[in-house]
């Protein structure tokens, strides 16, 4: 399965990143010194100003020990197509 994001220019993005940094016991300083990526990129994945790649939500779903569904609901699983951020309309 490939991952495609759900994108909308005028919304934030929805995420329940923040409650998972919790329940593992880091902030989101700590957290984003873990991982290797500046702080300001954590905290836009974080409010939903931004939205990672791929890889990286990847990344940061398996070390918060969770699906990356459960923090990103916008993701959506589609066989047979790569990472893109096409909007809703042009996925389906």
């Amino acid at each position: 399965y490939s991952i495609y994001l759900c994108y909308n220019h005028r919304m934030k993005h929805k995420n329940h990143l923040v409650e998972y940094i919790a329940k593992n016991d880091f902030n989101q300083a700590s957290f984003a010194r873990y991982l290797g990526i500046p702080r300001k990129t954590l905290t836009e994945y974080c409010t939903g100003r931004n939205l990672p790649f791929s890889p990286m939500a990847r990344k940061i779903a398996e070390e918060l020990g969770t699906d990356l569904l459960a923090i990103w609901p916008e993701y959506h699983l589609s066989q047979n197509r790569g990472f893109s951020r096409k909007k809703k309309d042009q996925i389906e």
